[in-house]
């Protein structure tokens, strides 16, 4: 217990040193002027856009399909460093790394007796493999992430003003960060029938309010994004549910988390009845396997992300990776269904609330998304710490954090 009480007292400081070391990294292995990265260029374009001309004219017709927050911070950064691309990459770093202090924050209000789950949580969240690429190079998903987890951190404190601005500015960096609004709004109208508190209330209208701050924006574009040639491009077919998106979210839930899972594998594996249902159930899959979206097959794109792609060279053919999606898809239900009993045994523990949020929010991610134009792997990155909150609340997992703790305290104290 000594050991955690310390690890405990410097946890500050070894996730601040984490960050710089693996930002450094990045840094040393990149470099401020690589060669543009991806979307990279026109996000360039549009912040250079955005510091020229910070017009009515602009903000309606930008060259995005996104809300405007990153660009006009970015648009901001290069008044002060310059609109060279090397200056505003170091913008992309500094980002990144209160994005992990963020994230750092969270886990360490949710798990206050041991501050080993916080530092994990900054870990895992780092080794995502898109991560590093968005540390650095001028993306939205970070700000976005950002937002969203300060937002988060707001409801917990139960503080409605400041849990609507976060919400708000979460959702002025990527729109379809509505998930989590709406998740807030459900778990707040819930918590509310359980326990009559009027705080609840409150947080539920300031869920609605930074829902509907939205609105004047969706006015000026005459649609939920700006009116611009790629809107003409991208949004040419109705609102459908892609059930073929469903799975894929699902899937990578659990790819991001493998290490997480494997933890808690044995325990998924004692049900006989539910092995067998879900993997009936995960033959779903070939009714409805992964295909690029067709927007990117237009815009060139022939996989939804990284890990596609990499197993799409690896594999020859496509029953192959049929085979591996329906296997994640297999495990992923295992787990769904494990969280779901998770979820409800905490409805009515107080402290044990975030548990519900989490599930919530997991639920309000896999409902939405699916009705984007466009499947992509990197969109189920914000959902990511609700997962690890769901992992982190299973005895499995904590079990092998604390013995892990454990281990590097005591090494530190023979070292000492």
């Amino acid at each position: 217990m000594e050991g955690l009480r310390n690890l405990t007292k410097h946890s500050t400081a070894l996730v601040v040193g984490y960050c710089l070391i693996y930002l450094t990294t990045i840094y040393l292995s990149v470099g401020l002027n690589h060669s543009f990265w991806g979307d990279e260029c026109h996000f360039y374009k549009t912040t250079l856009l955005f510091a020229a001309e910070p017009t009515l004219h602009t903000l309606q017709h930008y060259e995005e399909m996104s809300t405007p927050l990153p660009f006009i911070l970015y648009a901001g950064w290069s008044k002060i460093a310059g609109t060279d691309i090397s200056s505003l990459r170091v913008f992309s770093l500094i980002i990144a790394f209160f994005t992990f202090l963020s994230i750092f924050y969270l886990f360490k209000i949710l798990f206050p007796q041991n501050s080993s789950f916080a530092l994990f949580a900054v870990v895992l969240f780092s080794l995502i493999p898109y991560i590093p690429g968005l540390s650095i190079f001028i993306y939205t998903d970070l700000s976005a992430i950002l937002f969203m987890v300060l937002a988060f951190i707001y409801s917990i404190k139960n503080k409605p003003l400041l849990f609507f601005l976060f919400s708000f500015a979460a959702l002025l960096c990527r729109q379809y960060l509505i998930f989590f609004t709406i998740a807030s709004l459900l778990f707040f109208a819930l918590d509310y029938y359980f326990t009559r508190k009027k705080i609840n209330l409150f947080m539920a209208m300031a869920a609605i309010t930074a829902n509907l701050s939205l609105l004047p924006l969706f006015y000026l574009w005459n649609g939920m994004s700006p009116n611009n040639e790629l809107k003409k491009l991208y949004i040419n077919e109705k609102i459908q549910f892609h059930p073929d998106a469903f799975i894929v979210y699902i899937c990578y839930a659990i790819l991001y988390t493998f290490p997480l899972y494997l933890i808690l594998l044995p325990t998924l594996l004692k049900n006989k009845k539910i092995i067998s249902i879900t993997f009936f159930v995960s033959f779903i899959y070939w009714a409805f396997p992964l295909t690029t979206s067709l927007p990117a097959i237009e815009a060139g794109f022939l996989h939804i992300g990284l890990f596609h792609k990499t197993i799409s060279l690896l594999l020859s053919s496509n029953w192959q990776i049929g085979i591996l999606y329906q296997f994640l898809f297999f495990l992923s239900l295992l787990f769904f269904v494990y969280m779901t009993k998770l979820c409800i045994q905490s409805i009515k523990i107080q402290h044990k609330k975030h548990i519900v949020f989490s599930g919530i929010t997991l639920l309000s991610f896999l409902a939405i998304m699916p009705f984007s134009y466009l499947t992509w792997e990197k969109y189920i990155l914000p959902i990511m710490p609700f997962v690890y909150i769901l992992f982190f609340e299973t005895p499995e997992v904590q079990k092998i954090i604390n013995r892990v703790s454990d281990f590097f305290t005591k090494q530190n104290n023979l070292t000492n």
